[in-house]
Parts: C-alpha cells; sequence; structure tokens
C-alpha cells in the first residue's frame, strides 16, 4: 500500500489529484488526513514508476491549496520469469537416445524461481526422471528426462506457460527451445529361418533376419544351436 500524509485535513483529496507514472493506482481510501491506495506496476516493464501530488488540487477545512508533495520513485519489475539458456550436460552419441539414455538438461531462468517441479513441463515422448531440489551453484536447474520404452521418433521437453513463479510473484512464459534427440527403444527382434528342411542332408544353411539394422555384427557366438548342428 502506497500512504498518503497530509499536514491537516481534507474533505476533497481524491485520486483524481494522484499523478501516477509507470503504473496505475487503484483502491483509494481514507478521510481527514491519511489516504491509502494499492500501486500497480505497468505491465511487462522495468521501467521506474513515481507517484506525486501537484499543488492546488485540494483544500484544507479552510479553503487553502495544497502545496505539491514529493515525488515517491519505485523500482518496477513486471516482466515475466523466461528461460534464459537450455543446455544439456555430457553428449548424446549420435544425436540418438536409446532404452539405457538418461538425458540431463540444465535450465537457467531469468529470474530467481520458487522450485521447479515435474508438472512444469510436458514431454513428448519421455518422462521426467528426476529434478533435484534447488539450482545447482546457480549454474541452474538439472532435469533429467528418460526416454518411454518401445517408441521411436523424436524426445523433446516444454516448459508450460506459468510452469514456474519467481520470488517476485512473476510467472514464467512457455519455452519450446530446448535440444531435442531421435529416440530409439524399440529392441531388435529375430527370425531365424533353414533354406533346406530335408533332415538327412548333412549341411543346413540358415538364415537370420534383423528386425532392424544393428551397429555390432552378429556372428556364430551369438546364436544358440543344439546338437548336432554347428554354426560356421
Amino acid at each position: 500500500h502506497d500512504k498518503f500524509n497530509l499536514s491537516e485535513s481534507a474533505s476533497d483529496f481524491t485520486l483524481g489529484d494522484v499523478s501516477v507514472s509507470g503504473g496505475s493506482l487503484t483502491s483509494f481510501t481514507g478521510s481527514g488526513v491519511s489516504y491509502t491506495a494499492i500501486f500497480m506496476g505497468a505491465t511487462n516493464s522495468t521501467v521506474s514508476a513515481s507517484i506525486s501530488v501537484v499543488g492546488t488540487r485540494f483544500t484544507d477545512n479552510a479553503g487553502n491549496n495544497n502545496t505539491a508533495s514529493n515525488v515517491l520513485v519505485l523500482a518496477v519489475d513486471t516482466t515475466p520469469v523466461s528461460v534464459v539458456s537450455c543446455t544439456v550436460f555430457g553428449t548424446i552419441p549420435n544425436g540418438v537416445v536409446n532404452n539405457s539414455t538418461v538425458v540431463h538438461y540444465i535450465f537457467r531462468f531469468s529470474k530467481t524461481i520458487i522450485g521447479l517441479s515435474n508438472s512444469a513441463f510436458s514431454v513428448t515422448n519421455g518422462v521426467i526422471d528426476r529434478i533435484p531440489s534447488g539450482d545447482t551453484a546457480g549454474l541452474g536447474f538439472s532435469v533429467y528426462v528418460r526416454p518411454n520404452v518401445g517408441v521411436s521418433g523424436e524426445l523433446s521437453i516444454t516448459l508450460l506457460n506459468n510452469g514456474v513463479i519467481a520470488v517476485d510473484g512473476a510467472r514464467g512464459v512457455a519455452y519450446t527451445g530446448a535440444p531435442s534427440f531421435v529416440v530409439d527403444t524399440i529392441a531388435p527382434s529375430v527370425t531365424v529361418s533353414r533354406s533346406n528342411t530335408n533332415d538327412v542332408v548333412s549341411v543346413r544353411y540358415t538364415t537370420v533376419v534383423m528386425s532392424k539394422a544393428q551397429a555390432t555384427a552378429i556372428d556364430a557366438d551369438s546364436v544358440a544351436v543344439k546338437a548336432p548342428d554347428r554354426v560356421s
């Protein structure tokens, strides 16, 4: 609340007598020598505000005009919380996330925020694994994301609108600029077939078909065979 203290009682002092820049006054109330109002800063602004009463705006009970007041200057910051940067700790080989990958995002904000929770985010093809409490040594908030099992496509994370709140009460704006990755958590399958099913043939040719390309080659040691067959 902003207070207006008059040196003498007045009956005609109103909100219209107050000059305001950089915001507005509401809930004006009072009588005699004491009045109050609530100041609201201009939207999305960091420009300082000022409040004053110019001369000859009201009169005391004897009919004398008032003199000008001092000028009250107020610091204003009504900007929302925004993400300054979002990086990934470490490297993701070939930019592909698999079943063993947990992506470690680091979010940095424009203002000091009151914590960070899973509900602040939306994740595509994954889930929040954990969010350690607090800003780590001023370096940002860590968010660990794990991909869903059995999916392929893109792993991405979005900070939702109003997902965070600053200590000054400002709310966060949505952020979609976090790094995204190709995700492939579909396990490969194998189909084994025989080109010759005649049991009396001494040599049999077996074909192994993989459901997807493999990073490592399959060899004889990877195939289980019951005697008397042999893999070569």
